[in-house]
């Protein structure tokens, strides 16, 4: 009799090993299916595609989960065009904190995104278990057709709206509407909201803030602190 009490608890124990989690084995189709980002007057969805990875961002009110999205969407492109394998989202409510991870050309993508109060920012980082094994593209698709530009060839430039593409080694390229990255290991994409002054300085001040300096700061103490205070939000 007791073996038979036993299993099913083993069997709750694991299912209750991580109770915060959420986790799907494909990329979400619909708006509904997209895993939901908040952080104070912030809202997004993450759909966590391979081909074309999408984040549409929006204001966040009263019940916002059951709307469509009309505001900007930051659209990440994989270049490579290889299928994947090993697919897994995940949803980590205890933080906040979503993750897209697969398998390409031999070596394990991982996304992480998230929306970050303390720094007003949507951060994406990406990387991969082995050099050079990132190749992307950013762009962004805007309420109405409004237009953006390039700007200092690492910039993404709205009104309004400002996106940084940042890999660790390797340099941004100018594509089309976007900027691309080929070849990198690990990067950072940064998506910020302000007037034209604030995001001027709104790099400089990430830089000083996590390395001590504004220009070419060390992008691994940078994505380390966005993800402290990231998992320390409601400490």
């Amino acid at each position: 009799m007791l073996k038979w009490l036993v299993f099913p608890i083993l069997m709750l124990n694991a299912r209750a090993a991580d109770p915060f989690e959420q986790w799907a084995p494909k990329p979400a189709e619909h708006w509904h299916d997209a895993f939901p980002l908040k952080a104070g007057p912030w809202g997004g969805r993450m759909f966590g595609g391979t081909s074309q990875e999408r984040i549409a961002m929006f204001r966040a009110a009263p019940g916002f989960d059951g709307l469509n999205s009309h505001g900007a969407r930051l659209d990440l492109n994989w270049l490579n065009p290889e299928p994947p394998a090993g697919y897994r989202r995940s949803m980590d409510r205890a933080t906040g904190i979503a993750t897209v991870s697969f398998d390409r050309s031999g070596s394990r993508i991982t996304e992480s995104v998230f929306l970050s109060k303390a720094e007003s920012l949507l951060v994406v980082h990406l990387l991969s278990d082995k050099p050079g094994a990132l190749d992307f593209q950013v762009s962004l698709t805007l309420p109405g057709g409004a237009e953006y530009r390039v700007k200092d060839r690492r910039e993404l430039d709205a009104e309004g709206l400002r996106v940084w593409v940042l890999p660790f080694e390797s340099d941004v390229e100018s594509s089309g509407q976007g900027l691309a990255v080929r070849g990198e290991g690990e990067a950072l994409i940064l998506l910020a909201l302000g007037s034209r002054q604030e995001l001027n300085e709104r790099l400089g001040a990430l830089g000083r803030k996590y390395d001590g300096r504004e220009s070419f700061p060390d992008l691994t103490k940078v994505w380390a602190g966005l993800l402290d205070a990231k998992l320390h939000e409601h400490d």
